[in-house]
Parts: C-alpha cells; structure tokens; sequence
C-alpha cells in the first residue's frame, strides 16, 4: 500500500482503480472496486500470481460473483443467489450486479498479527507442488464428466421405460376395442387417437438417439403411431358419416331417403377418408421385422387385414358413379324379390312361393306388387300365347321326375346364382316384366329378424307370429288354401297380409345397426343373394362380395353339394345333413378323397299336434283333408337330386349309383337319394386328385344357399382332423 497518513476520525478513501488501503480500525477492507469490468483482465493476471496465504486462509472471506458469466478463477466458492442472470442481448449495467458487501470484504481478524503487514495485496508467493492442483482439478472434472453420463443414462433408460409403458398401453387399448359396443366405440377411438398423439411426441426423443443406436424395434414405432393416427382418423370420419345417416334415417325412414344424392354429399369426406388410408398403408411397407417372432407374426396378420380393407375401399372409392347407378341415381329400375320358402331346398336356396316387384327411382318406391309365382306363370302363358311365343321347355335332369315341362318356379335349378338368374330373365324375356336383377331372400331373415325384434300379433290367426311357428304355420294355411276365395285369389294372400305388418313393425325399429350387421350376415350365410344383370353393377358386387362367386381353379379340392327337392312335399323343413370328407396322401404325393353324404329325417308328433290345434281354432278342420296335409307337410318320403361339384382335374371312380358330367369349370357328380320318416340315409363317391408337385392338401367346402347349419367331419386315414357345425362356407388346411 501507499504511505500516507491517517487520522482517528477521518476514514482513508482507497483509490477506486489503483490500491486498496488497510484501516488498522477495522477488520474489513472493501475490493468490491476490483470487479469493475475495467479491472477484470487485471484481476485475473494478479491472482495468477497468488499465493499460499490467499489460497489456505483467505478462501472462505474472499468471495468473488462477476456477472456476467465470466470466470475469474477457479476457487471453490459459494454462488451468490441473490444475483439475477443478465438475459441475452441485454444491455449491462453494472450498478444492478454489484456484490454485497459480505461478498466483496477481505475479514482480516482470521490473519496473525505478523501476518499483517502494510504491502501490495497481490505480493505474495507462489504455492508449492502447484502442478499436484492441477491434476486434482483434473480428476475432478473427470468425476464430473463421469456422474453427469451416467445420470444422462439412467435418465434415457427410466425415460424409454416410461415411453415403453404408454406404448403398450396404447396398444393394448386398441387391442380390446369391443367392436360390437358400438355406441361407446367412437369415444373410445377417440381416447385413443389421443393417447396415440402423445405416444409420437413421447418417442421423438428415442427415434433421435436411434439415429446413433440403430434400433429397428423403435424406428417400426416410429411408423406404425402415424399409421395407427391414420387408421382412427378414417374411423373417426366413418362415424360422421354414420352418425349423420343415422340421424336422416331416424328423422325420415328409409326409403325416404335419398341415398344416392348422399353420395354426392359424402364424397369430400369420402376423399379424406382415403387419403388417410393411403397415408396409413405406405407408413405400414416401410415398417421391417421385429426380432420377437410373435410380434412379427400378429403384426403382419394385421397387416394383411389392412391391406384387404384398402382392396375393399379402394374398390368402392374406384366405383362410386356404379354405386349411384345402383341406387336409381339416373333411371328407375325393376328388381325381382324373390321370398324363398324353407320347405322345399333348391340350388339358390329353396322353392320360389313369391315374388315382389320393385320399382325404385332415386332409392324410393315408385312401386311395390307381390304375386304368386304361379300367377306370374299364368301372366306369361297369357303374353305368350297372344303374342305366339313358345313358353314352355322340357324339364332338366331331377325335376323330369316330377314334370315333364320346365317352369318358372323351378327356373332356379342351376348350381350358380348366375346361371339360375340368367334363366329367370330368359323366361321374363318374352313378357311385360322387364328386369334389371334379381334378390333371393330365405325364409331364414324372415326367422332371425323376428328372433329380434319378437312376437307380432296377427289378428287374422288369433295368434302372435313367433320365430318358432312362422313356417309351420303359414306353410299349413297356405296348403290348406282357406284364405283362397275364387278362382284367380292366391292362397298366399294370408302371408302377404301378414308381410304388410311385418314391415310396418320394421319401421318402428330404432336399431338400424342390427338390420345392417343382419344383412351383411346374411350375405355370407348365403340367405341374401343378389344378381344384377348390369356387367358393371354386377361385377362391383362380385368385388365387394355381395355376391358369391367362385374361382375353381383356385381350389386344391372342393366340394360344392347341390340340393334339388323332388318330394312333392315339405318334409325338407325337418332333414338334417352331415358331411364326412376323408383324404390320404399317396407315395407319389396325388390325394385319394371321398365325401359321404348323410341325410336325417326328424319326425316330430308335436307338429301334427300343432297343425290340427291351429285349424281347428281357424274353424277349418273340416274344410281339408287332414290326412292329405299332414303328408304334404312333413309325414311322407323325402327325395333329393343332388349334384355334387368337385375339381376339373378328378379322376372319379365310377359305380352304378353316380353320374359324371364335364363342365368348363368344374365336373359334376350326380346322384338321387330317399329319406323315410324317422331314417338316415346316405350315399358315398370317391375319386383322386393328380398332384405331381406334392402341394400341399386344402379343401373347401361350399355351403348351398338356404341351409341354415350342417355338421362336417375332416378324417385323415382313419384319424378324425376337424369335427363342427357351421352355417358357411368351410375351409381346411393340412
């Protein structure tokens, strides 16, 4: 320090830039002069300088906090708190950082008497060994380095557990959607869109480190969140479409709604919809395999599913001006329904009792007449005979056993829909009904819709009309002809009275989603079928199949049995079928099979008891003879044609029992079986398959239209494969 001289009652000031001056009177000098940023540099460079005694006894009462962020030394000192952090770009004003004065003091009362000298603060000497400081500072910050990795990745595992979880979760979810809950579904896509949105953000993180890590399990994540985003916004936009039906429908009716306008109106969404889609589907080909095999698996069947519901969409998307022209957008058109009785089968379900006559412009009925069959028949024997145009054709083989002319009513002879369709319109061709297709509708949705909806009271009977009693009851009064009034009344008149509440009990149904799950079930039961004489109209149904139709080559092996009832009667109401199909393989890999076909004939007493209770309570016991009817319902010999449709290339062992037709597609196997009451009856074929490149064996078996169940068994030399009952079609895999 300078020597200068002090006074008692007058306080040195120290030179603001040069020296710092030692009071003897007090126990503290102020250096908070030194953090002018002006004196910073020179700080630095003299503390270089510093010595033993500032290191050992002055580094718990030097305190140096220059802001800001400059580091003037490297001691081990507090921070101080109370100094706020100058923001970027903010201009500094050193007034606002000036240390406290505690921060800013040298306490000198810690030091010895000879310690206190009057010299240069900064003169002192070096520290010995300062190169061992060093080293510790060293492995200090290798310590450091060290905790702070390990911290980083302990924090990354716990952070991709946590991500992991919600994953799953996520996943999981989406896994136990309950489809059926249809009034909660929309929610619940909802929630989960949501929790898949946070799943995408939660993994940003992980999808960075994989870029160093290369882990395939988290990039597939990182595809398959956006696909799944995808997936529910195209759900989400169906259930707009749904809700905004649903709500026309409820309002109006059905019939009053204009459905093909609809599809002008939906179509944006329709659009988006797709794009979604789209979107969805190139995320999920660029997803790779996962190492868990399971996962791989599941994934890829789901996979698959996606890539079949685009086929499906994509199908609809490519074809909505047909779809327009399918529901009358731009001319009214004739459709034939034809109600099929449970009585007596035939190859498109069973034996055509009515018909209903649709006139549909614009989705409403311009007009709606049901007939008879048989008066359909006398209207085209009329046209036919004033116009001189031949009508009537031989009977083919099996219905030749009970006529000798082919009629409309049996004009649904043939295996196919197509063919027994195209047969109809040649016997319509040459009359005043012109048809654009054809819907085939099976007693069975009559039976399943009043399964749901319940009894229905029908005055006319004195009774409710019940699933149960729906075909006995009305097959009784139309054989026994009662309602018949003259000549040219149709005995159905009954049953088409009764169609009349029935619809109307329809309308009152809220349940609009039972009546299409019902549809599309009865589709694949085969209890709906529809042919459209269009090429265009009829092709888009094959694609999106409401029609059925089948590729034989495709098939390794297959049965298609085609039940034609030659009886007379309705004893097909009470037969059961079963079907053994056995297969073995040979040495030289070709397939030696055989199909047995069993039939049941289910006498029940408390039918005729029945039958003769509801005549009597009609007052019409003595108008039939009972006898007669019992027979003609159930009490008498069942007999069947049946065809049997197997591959082209079989080579059918031949006996006296079978017939063996070639046909472009397919070979044909004929034969007749009898049914007594109370019996089984049963005839068995065999043939082989060549197969000279060791396929391996599968084997479909195509359901006839009407059967509502039957029972197969699959039987691998002597060994029982596969034993169910089904009401489709079935298919069987080695």
């Amino acid at each position: 320090m300078s020597d200068k001289n002090t006074t008692d009652t007058q306080e040195k000031t120290p030179s603001i830039l040069n020296d710092i001056y030692y009071d003897e009177k007090k126990e503290s000098v102020d250096i908070s002069s030194l953090f002018l940023l002006s004196q910073v540099r020179v700080f630095r460079k003299l503390f270089k300088q510093s010595t033993k005694d500032i290191f050992h006894k002055w580094k718990k009462t030097v305190f140096l906090s220059i802001y800001p962020k400059i580091k003037l030394l490297k001691l081990y000192r507090p921070f101080n708190s109370e100094i706020k952090k100058v923001k970027k770009n903010k201009p500094i004003i050193l007034s606002n950082y000036q240390p406290i004065e505690n921060y800013t003091t040298l306490n000198l009362s810690d030091f010895d008497e000879t310690q206190r000298v009057i010299s240069p603060v900064f003169d002192f000497q070096h520290p010995k060994k300062q190169k061992f400081v060093f080293f510790r500072r060293l492995s200090f910050s290798l310590v450091k380095i060290g905790v702070s990795f390990l911290v980083l990745i302990l924090s990354l595992f716990l952070y991709g557990i946590t991500t992991k979880t919600y994953i799953e979760k996520t996943f999981q979810g989406i896994q136990t959607l309950d489809i059926k809950n249809f009034s909660l579904l929309k929610s619940n896509l909802q929630n989960i869109q949501s929790d898949l949105k946070i799943s995408y953000i939660l993994i940003q993180p992980l999808l960075g480190l994989n870029l160093i890590v290369q882990n395939s399990s988290i990039d597939n994540l990182g595809k398959i969140i956006p696909a799944g985003r995808d997936m529910l916004q195209f759900s989400l936009y169906f259930f707009d479409i749904y809700d905004g039906v649903n709500a026309m429908v409820k309002e109006k009716w059905i019939n009053e709604i204009m459905f093909s306008q609809l599809i002008d109106n939906i179509e944006p969404i329709l659009i988006n919809m797709n794009q979604n889609l789209s979107s969805a589907i190139d995320s999920l080909k660029t997803v790779g395999d996962f190492s868990d095999e399971n996962i791989n698996f599941q994934f890829k069947k789901y996979v698959n599913q996606v890539y079949y519901f685009w086929d499906y969409f994509h199908t609809i998307m490519d074809n909505l001006s047909v779809i327009k022209d399918i529901l009358w957008h731009n001319e009214k058109k004739t459709y034939f329904i034809i109600f099929q009785n449970n009585d007596e089968i035939r190859p498109t379900g069973w034996f055509m009792g009515s018909v209903g006559i649709l006139e549909l412009f614009r989705w409403k009925i311009a007009n709606f007449e049901t007939k008879d069959i048989y008066a359909i028949e006398w209207d085209l024997k009329d046209f036919a005979t004033k116009n001189g145009v031949a009508f009537e054709q031989s009977a083919p083989e099996g219905l030749n056993k009970i006529s000798k002319t082919f009629w409309l009513r049996d004009a649904n002879y043939y295996p196919t829909i197509e063919e027994s369709s195209l047969k109809i319109q040649e016997f319509l061709k040459n009359s005043e009904y012109k048809i654009d297709g054809i819907v085939y509708i099976n007693q069975n949705l009559i039976l399943n819709i009043l399964k749901k909806i319940g009894p229905i009271y029908y005055d006319a009977v004195k009774r409710d009309i019940t699933y149960d009693n729906f075909s006995t009851l009305f097959s009784t009064l139309v054989e026994a002809k009662i309602t018949k009034t003259h000549t040219l009344a149709t005995p159905k008149q009954i049953l088409f009275d009764f169609i009349t509440i029935f619809f109307d009990k329809i309308k009152s149904i809220e349940d609009y989603k039972f009546f299409v799950e019902l549809f599309i079930e009865s589709i694949e039961k085969k209890d709906v079928s529809i042919y459209f004489f269009n090429t265009k109209e009829n092709d888009f149904l094959k694609q999106i199949g409401l029609e059925k139709s089948y590729d034989y080559f495709s098939f390794f092996d297959f049965n298609y049995p085609v039940f034609t009832s030659i009886s007379g009667n309705k004893s097909d109401r009470y037969i059961s079928r079963n079907f053994e199909k056995t297969y073995s393989i040979q040495e030289n890999c070709d397939i030696s099979t055989s199909l047995k076909i069993t039939q049941k004939h289910g006498f029940n007493i408390n039918e005729e008891v029945y039958i003769k209770t509801l005549l009597y309570d009609m007052d019409a016991l003595g108008q039939v003879d009972i006898n007669t009817l019992l027979d003609i319902q159930w009490k008498w010999l069942n007999k069947q044609y049946i065809r049997v449709l197997i591959p082209k290339n079989a080579q059918v062992i031949q006996n006296k029992n079978i017939t063996i037709t070639d046909f472009p597609e397919y070979k044909e196997v004929s034969f007749y079986l009898d049914t007594n009451t109370f019996f089984e009856s049963n005839s068995r074929f065999e043939y082989t398959i060549p197969n000279p490149e060791c396929k391996n064996y599968t084997y479909n078996f195509i359901k006839q239209p009407g059967i509502k169940n039957y029972h197969i068994d699959i039987i691998n030399n002597w060994n029982l494969q596969q034993s169910l009952y089904t009401e489709t079609d079935f298919t069987f895999n080695d």
